[in-house]
Formats: C-alpha cells, sequence, structure tokens
C-alpha cells in the first residue's frame, strides 16, 4: 500500500476551492525546481505523467491530476515522461522501498516487451531478481561478485539471455539496439553485457546460486508460483506489504523465470530471529497470506514444480470443481486402476 508523503507548502491562486492543487499548478507553469521530485503531474489528455520542471509546454489546468509520488500515477494508468524522466527526480530516493520496488518491477515487464520486440525467438532468457536475493549471494558466495549490489537504488535486476542463429556480430546488433531502446524508454538504470561465454556463465551462475545463498541463510517457506505478467507488479507489491503487515521483519526473497510469469515468492524468517520457530509458528499463515494473493491476482499457487503430493489440499482449493471434475475424467481415462503416482496432484 503507497503511503503519500507530506508536501511542502505551496502557493495558493486567489479564491481557488483547492489551494494545494491551485499552487502545484502554478509551480508547474513556473517549472519551479524547488518543488521538483516533491510531486508529479499527470495529464489526462495524453495519458503521460510528468516531473514539475518538464521543458514540454504546459497542459491546460483541466487535464491535470496530481499525485505525490510517481507510483501512484502508475498505478492510476499514467506512463512517465520519456522527456523529464520521473524516476530521477531528485526526490526519488526518499520512496519507500516498497513504491521503489513495485515501479522497477514494471519497468522489467516493459524490458521484457521490448525485449520481445528486438529479439523475438532469440530471447532465450528473462530472469529477474530482487535486491534482497542479490545480498544473500553477496553474502554467502562473495566470489561471485555481483554487479551493482553497492548501489541501494538497484532494487531489481534482470539477467536476459539472447540467442542468435546468424553470428556474433547480428546478435549484438541487435542486443545493442535493445539496450537503446530500453535505456530511451527509462526501464533501464544500467548495464553489464558478457563479453565472452565464460562472463556469460558467470552471470548466470548468480541467479543460479540464490537458492543456495537463501539454504545458507537458514530456513526458509518457499513459494513455486504464477501470476499474469502484467499482473506481476500489482501483486508483488501487494504481496510485500501484506505480508510486511502482518509479519513486522520479514524477509522476502523474489526472483524467478519473468518471461512465463513464474516467480520463486520465498519468505526468510527476521534477520537475527529464530528460523525453526518461524517455520514452525508462520508457515501456515503465509502460505494462506501468498496462496490468497496469487488467486486475487488470477495466477496458480503452483508452477514449475508441480502439486505433487504436498499441495493436494491446494488444488481442492484454489482450482474450479469443472476444472477437477476434467482432471478426474482424464485421470480416470488413462489410469483406470490408479498405478501412475498414487496420491499425487489428485490425491486419489
Amino acid at each position: 500500500m503507497i503511503q503519500p508523503m507530506t508536501l511542502p507548502p505551496l502557493p495558493a491562486a486567489p479564491g481557488a476551492d483547492t489551494p494545494s492543487d491551485e499552487g502545484r499548478y502554478l509551480a508547474v507553469l513556473a517549472r519551479d525546481a524547488r518543488f521538483d521530485g516533491h510531486f508529479f503531474t499527470a495529464v489526462t489528455s495524453t495519458g503521460i505523467y510528468c516531473r514539475p520542471v518538464c521543458a514540454v509546454r504546459a497542459p491546460r489546468r483541466e487535464n491535470c491530476r496530481f499525485f505525490a509520488l510517481a507510483a501512484q500515477a502508475e498505478h492510476a494508468g499514467f506512463r512517465p515522461c520519456l522527456r523529464c524522466r520521473p524516476e530521477l527526480a531528485p526526490q526519488a530516493l526518499v520512496w519507500s522501498v516498497q513504491d521503489a520496488s513495485s515501479i522497477l518491477v514494471q519497468q522489467a515487464v516493459r524490458l521484457l516487451a521490448l525485449a520481445h520486440q528486438h529479439l523475438g525467438a532469440g530471447l532465450t532468457g528473462f530472469e529477474v531478481m530482487g535486491r534482497f536475493a542479490l545480498q544473500l549471494v553477496d553474502k554467502h558466495m562473495p566470489q561471485l561478485r555481483v554487479p551493482f549490489i553497492d548501489q541501494p537504488e538497484v532494487q531489481w535486476a534482470v539477467l536476459l539471455e539472447n540467442s542468435d542463429s546468424e553470428s556474433e556480430q547480428h546478435a549484438r546488433e541487435r542486443f545493442e539496439a535493445l539496450l537503446e531502446t530500453a535505456f530511451e524508454a527509462g526501464c533501464v538504470q544500467d548495464a553489464v553485457v558478457a563479453e565472452s561465454i565464460t562472463q556469460a556463465q558467470q552471470l548466470w551462475h548468480i541467479r543460479e546460486n540464490i537458492p543456495l545463498a537463501q539454504a545458507e541463510e537458514g530456513l526458509n517457506i518457499k513459494h513455486d508460483i504464477s501470476v499474469p505478467i502484467s499482473r506481476i507488479p500489482a501483486f508483488v507489491e501487494y504481496a510485500d506489504a501484506l505480508l510486511q503487515r502482518e509479519i513486522p521483519g520479514v524477509r522476502l526473497v523474489n526472483f524467478g523465470h519473468l518471461g512465463d510469469g513464474n516467480l520463486h515468492y520465498n519468505v526468510q524468517a527476521p534477520e537475527g530471529g529464530d528460523a525453526k520457530a518461524f517455520l514452525r509458528d508462520q508457515e501456515d499463515q503465509v502460505n494462506h497470506l501468498v496462496y490468497e494473493a496469487v488467486a486475487q491476482f488470477g495466477g496458480s499457487f503452483s508452477a514449475e514444480h508441480g502439486v505433487g503430493a504436498l499441495k493436494t489440499d491446494k488444488l481442492e482449493r484454489y482450482q474450479s470443481p469443472v476444472a477437477l471434475s476434467m482432471m478426474r475424467a482424464i485421470k480416470q481415462a488413462l489410469d483406470p486402476q490408479n498405478l501412475m503416482n498414487p496420491g499425487r496432484v489428485l490425491g486419489g
């Protein structure tokens, strides 16, 4: 949940019904740099939101809506201005980590769309990794040298793999065109490009060692979920806020295959806490909160790792009766004696 910032006093227009909004509009007209980052102006006629100092022609007052946070404008359906770059506003770092995280997941989804446009079938990997997941790798496997780990504003990173059947030069040209477009669109802040197979493997090692680093940190609660790609940013914001509200201090390890909507949404005990006690006391509540949130956003409680024997009760709860009936009919037709994996998936 986004909490509005407290805005500084702004000049009021004489006789204005809403002095604060009229004052904001005066600051927009003046391109007053004192208020840059303190609020954002969304223009209903264009669907774009800007900083007060944006150099484009000022919009008409009746077309303006004002937001304390860029995240609020994004959630209202407005797109960031590519000219003034709201994410670069000087006050951007006073956003909560949760607000920044939501915005950056949205940027990752935009980058995925651009990668599909530029690379097509050449896009063979698109992994998203949250900052805490990368911090665990840096902490427990420091030899892997995680990029950008010393930059606190980097809340999410993407590992993107491009394969090409023509030539290395052709692959580089397409990838560089993608990066140029992504930088211009504001959905990429920095990048590391592998110059060899060895360097590419080193980057993949970082992603592949997240589960091992999490295990080194202690016992945790794992969730292999899927959410429609377009709804992942809203899911992450909602679920993160929900868990942090219900279980203060909880640490969230988010990473996964953004290209197919699959997230490993794992929950670590508060720092310094008893991991065994956390697992014993909180696992049922955490699972309930996560799976209910997944269902709310049209996702599935089970993705690449399947249902197996441990989640048969979840299938009964979250799958529709029609789907369950069809699954049982298929099972009966193919395996009438229940010889194949008895007790798995359908639990029968």
